[in-house]
């Protein structure tokens, strides 16, 4: 076996040692610095402030980004035509009711991670995090207080009716979010800015702005403003739950979903699902969302089961509660009274 010299791995040779460690200490000064200390090296970079006051290098041209076509740089001509991004806040605000005191925040809750470079995180992804908290919280409370008599099932239900994709973004387009929010090209130009799914990361994120901005007092009386009459109106009617909870009592199969079929543009999609109940299709749904076309289907399949139930047919003047009259067979024509009208009377 062949002797290892002294210094061979750094050990023996204090000289070589401190040699190796000012290179190592030159060549991580250069990567943090990044400062070309050779010819035809790269420059140095610029960098700015990012989120968080953080340094990060300038943003620059990209492949997807407006700017660019492909690889090759657009004309002013070209960025002329091309869709631009709302950036007027303050019609915004006027919309909210709200007045932001950092508008960073309310830029950030509008930005999709599409239109960022890699090096750069300030998109909406970490306020939606804390607006869906908050919009849990605030809808829980506002529904509490308006409904004192419903259940803690109910309100659930209540509250998953209010707070889902389909809710949210038909919320969003209310407020005409969409030509506020920047997105990358590619998901500007595949109609990103009216999928129902950002549209509902959005609003969310926006929640969670207003909640960072102010306080929680303050982002609940913007809720209960941009939900308006829904919280009022709004019934624990789940039907995929409910669909379930009815097989379960018939001692059937759970109820089995599954998508038939897409139709529709890429970018704007329409979702097909059916519902199959003991081998079975009971019923059918279309929706923007595969959430929303499961629980057409579920609502569909209720229906059959409802009224596969005989027919009630009401003798003229007779009034009954329809749950009642469902569990009882038809009534059989009652014959005329001495004064030919032929109302039957109805038992107290």
């Amino acid at each position: 076996m062949p002797l290892i010299k002294p210094g061979k791995l750094g050990v023996g040779s204090p000289a070589k040692n401190e040699a190796a460690s000012k290179v190592a200490n030159t060549r991580q000064r250069q990567v943090w610095d990044d400062y070309a200390s050779t010819k035809g090296a790269k420059p140095k970079k610029e960098y700015q402030k990012g989120a968080g006051n953080r340094m990060v290098p300038k943003s620059r041209p990209r492949k997807g980004d407006l700017s660019f076509r492909g690889d090759v740089p657009l004309t002013e001509e070209e960025l002329a035509e091309e869709p631009t991004t709302n950036t007027d806040y303050e019609e915004l605000e006027a919309k909210l009711e709200i007045t932001f005191k950092d508008k960073s925040l309310l830029s950030r809750a509008l930005t999709h991670r599409s239109a960022l470079n890699i090096s750069e995180r300030a998109d909406y992804e970490r306020l939606e995090f804390l607006g869906d908290a908050v919009l849990d919280l605030s809808v829980a409370h506002l529904l509490s207080d308006l409904h004192p008599e419903a259940r803690e099932g109910e309100l659930s239900k209540m509250r998953a009716a209010l707070v889902n994709t389909q809710a949210l973004a038909e919320i969003a387009k209310g407020l005409e979010l969409g030509p506020y929010i920047r997105l990358g090209r590619g998901e500007l130009s595949s109609g990103g800015a009216e999928r129902p799914s950002i549209l509902a990361d959005v609003m969310e994120a926006v929640i969670g702005a207003v909640y960072r901005d102010s306080t929680y007092e303050i982002a609940l009386e913007m809720i209960e403003r941009i939900f308006g009459t829904s919280l009022h109106e709004v019934t624990p009617f789940d039907p995929k739950t409910e669909l379930q909870e009815a097989l379960h009592a018939a001692g059937s199969e759970p109820p089995n979903y599954l998508l038939e079929l897409v139709e529709g543009p890429e970018h704007a999609p329409t979702f097909v699902t059916v519902v199959v109940v003991d081998g079975e299709i009971a019923g059918r749904g279309r929706g923007t969302t595969k959430k929303a076309a499961q629980q057409e289907a579920a609502a569909e399949a209720l229906t059959r089961l409802v009224w596969d139930s005989p027919a009630v047919e009401l003798v003229d003047g007779q009034e009954a509660f329809i749950e009642a009259a469902l569990l009882v067979a038809p009534p059989v024509q009652a014959p005329a009274n001495a004064d030919g009208t032929g109302e039957v009377p109805v038992a107290a």
